[in-house]
């Protein structure tokens, strides 16, 4: 059972997922998964093994469950007791006799029975206990920093899906909240809202001329351009290698395997031009309400590499230029950048 105590509806999803990817998890299904203020429901959930196995001795398969409300996360552990098909001390009472396997039988049905609630052979059903009736708190503190977090404000595509159900909710802008605060919104373009649900920013390259990686040759180059990159907005990070949206062109040496170059990343190969050859990236950031965070940095790395990083006063652009042979640069790890608002 989940209880919701806070003032604000919240859009609830619970998700089953175990280390070993062993189980199956249901759900039970139901139109309108949004829970009002101060109202509470159960939720169901049946976990059964993929497979299970005819002899040998009992299993335990720890599994998770994950109650996501407004992203707000709540967990719970348990464990699947898998009883084999056929348990090893059966097969030692094979050879007595009918009458005697009969009375087994009816004695083991009668253990199993009176332990259904915790074994249930291979299966479970997850409710208020299972959940341990957690409280979802719609009014709590906002992990960055703002007093304004309205839990009702979309946070994710998913919840917009959620909110408005698959067929109201197709692929588009839509404006989203940085941890539900009604100060921080962000135009969002939501992408594969019938699987995925994935968030977007959409980038001004068309008038800025800007977020583009190359790779660089003396004769050649291949230049990738990114109209939209992939943000997790409950981090505010950018995935540099999701090429979704992204546009190339040119062409490599025909030694080279024809790659698409990361979001923020170059690469320059001088090889022996008697002046050096540059690859070079831009991220440009203007017309978003974020910049590049103060911890955002790159890496260059390979043979005599040489190059630089150039950000703004104001970190919404970012130039990088590298050479070597070949000497390239990256972002360290996911680009993160922090709200700053509109500009």
């Amino acid at each position: 059972q989940v209880i919701n105590q806070g003032n604000r509806p919240v859009t609830l999803e619970l998700i089953g997922r175990d280390s070993e990817e062993a189980l199956l998890f249901t759900v039970d299904e139901r139109e309108d998964w949004r829970l009002p203020a101060g109202e509470s429901t159960t939720i169901a959930v049946n976990i059964r093994a993929q497979q299970r196995p005819f002899f040998g001795s009992q299993q335990r398969i720890p599994f998770e469950l994950l109650l996501d409300a407004n992203e707000g996360r709540h967990f719970q552990n348990g464990q699947l007791l898998l009883t084999p098909r056929l348990p090893s001390w059966m097969l030692a009472a094979a050879g007595m006799s009918v009458a005697f396997i009969c009375l087994v039988f009816g004695f083991i049905g009668n253990i199993l029975l009176s332990n259904r609630p915790v074994v249930l052979a291979a299966e479970i059903q997850a409710t208020a206990t299972a959940l341990q009736q957690l409280p979802v708190e719609t009014a709590t503190a906002d992990p960055l920093g703002s007093a304004a977090f309205n839990s009702g404000l979309p946070q994710s595509c998913r919840q917009i899906r959620q909110q408005n159900g698959s067929a109201n909710a197709p692929d588009g802008e839509y404006t989203l909240y940085v941890a539900g605060d009604v100060d921080r919104p962000v135009a969002v373009y939501c992408h594969d809202m019938a699987r995925s649900a994935r968030e977007y920013i959409t980038l001004d390259t068309a008038t800025s001329g800007g977020n583009f990686s190359t790779i660089s040759y003396p004769d050649q180059q291949l230049r990738t351009t990114y109209l939209k990159v992939r943000l997790d907005l409950q981090t505010l990070r950018i995935d540099p290698t999701d090429r979704t949206f992204a546009l190339v062109e040119g062409s490599l040496p025909s030694f080279e395997e024809e790659i698409i170059n990361d979001f923020g990343s170059a690469i320059g190969c001088s090889e022996i031009a008697p002046s050096g050859v540059f690859g070079e990236a831009n991220i440009n950031l203007v017309g978003t309400p974020f910049v590049l965070a103060e911890t955002a940095a790159f890496t260059f790395a390979g043979p005599e590499v040489d190059g630089a990083a150039t950000l703004s006063e104001d970190r919404a652009t970012a130039t990088i230029t590298v050479t070597g042979n070949c000497g390239w640069a990256v972002p360290h790890d996911q680009i993160p950048l922090a709200y700053v608002g509109a500009r």
